[in-house]
């Protein structure tokens, strides 16, 4: 019997994984020693378990047409970069410069498609860690750049756009089976800029806090939070803070939920402004208070302000030459993003 190419995600100790997904397929044990032929298109859902990118650009996208929101703060606009043949198991640092996939630009390009234009005001470039992975043709390095982005409807005026990173950040061991080969900064942060929409000017602050998958998280979390909120605290215009807290707003699971909205944060989702039923749509929606709002109480990683108008103004980027092959930039790190034709 011959040999396969598909083989490889099929035997071997190392595949038990593939086969679990095969077998989740409807693959009986004959199947494994027949060859796999599968045609591979940029928009496929062949393999169960992982929902393709521009699948859920869709859905984030139709959300937006809903609910319209003249601000959008997205959190893990990740980059995935490739490099083959990979060069970090021979020593190089050479980084990995061709793009697999942009959360970001999938999103854009579907509100495009939509007719909806959104361009992006503040870019905060976070954790960039790249890494070797097995390959049937050897190793390859594999990128993850992750961004958290403010987006502006076209028409309203952003300024003064900053992103910054917070002191405490989770470190994690990577590789080596009994000991660490590295220890790897989970780094975060925040972007801010002003948007003035109508007769109104505010900040509008986007973050994303670690996850307190432990107990001993919560408190780099609390952290983060009270260095933005001394960030802000000098700031004059009214704060509009949208981002993915990680706080429960009971109180289950960290203090971070208490601590902002004891320091002068009121939750937009339990505003008595807030007039529109709890549906999807609503929750990407972030309703202007007279002092200071946040988004502390939704789960939704996308928060808004509510739609008026305003004129047009300068920001970060624009939509014509907002893509990898027409000026990226570069990293914290300061290493270019290129895209490979």
């Amino acid at each position: 019997m011959p040999v396969y190419r598909s083989r490889t995600t099929t035997h071997g100790r190392n595949m038990a994984g593939a086969r679990a997904l095969w077998r989740a397929t409807g693959m009986k044990d004959d199947d494994f020693s027949k060859p796999i032929i599968a045609i591979a298109n940029s928009f496929t859902q062949f393999v169960p378990g992982h929902v393709h990118l521009k699948y859920l650009g869709q859905l984030v996208a139709r959300e937006i047409e809903a609910a319209a929101p003249d601000l959008i703060g997205l959190q893990e606009a990740e980059l995935i970069l490739v490099q083959s043949p990979g060069d970090l198991l021979s020593g190089s640092s050479t980084p990995a410069t061709e793009i697999v996939y942009d959360y970001l630009e999938i999103l854009l390009d579907e509100l495009d498609r939509l007719g909806l234009c959104y361009e992006p005001a503040a870019i905060g470039v976070q954790t960039d860690i790249e890494l070797p992975a097995a390959t049937s043709t050897g190793y390859d390095d594999i990128r993850l750049v992750d961004r958290d982005v403010i987006l502006a409807r076209c028409g309203v005026q952003t300024s003064r756009p900053r992103a910054r990173h917070f002191k405490v950040n989770l470190v994690v061991p990577v590789g080596g089976l009994g000991s660490p080969v590295a220890w790897v900064p989970i780094v975060r942060g925040w972007q801010e800029v002003d948007a003035r929409i109508g007769l109104r000017t505010f900040r509008f602050v986007n973050t994303h806090l670690e996850p307190a998958v432990l107990p001993q998280v919560g408190a780099i979390q609390l952290a983060q939070a009270k260095q933005l909120l001394i960030e802000l605290a000098d700031e004059r215009l009214p704060v509009v803070l949208v981002g993915d807290f990680n706080s429960a707003a009971d109180g289950s699971t960290t203090k971070t939920y208490a601590l902002l909205t004891h320091s002068g944060f009121m939750d937009a989702w339990r505003s008595p402004a807030r007039t529109t039923p709890a549906t999807p749509a609503a929750r990407l929606r972030i309703y202007k208070t007279p002092n200071r709002c946040s988004a502390g109480g939704s789960t939704s990683s996308s928060c808004a302000t509510g739609t008026t108008s305003g004129s047009t103004g300068s920001r970060v980027g624009s939509r014509p030459r907002w893509s990898a092959t027409r000026g990226w930039p570069a990293t914290s790190s300061g290493r270019p993003i290129t895209q490979a034709q």
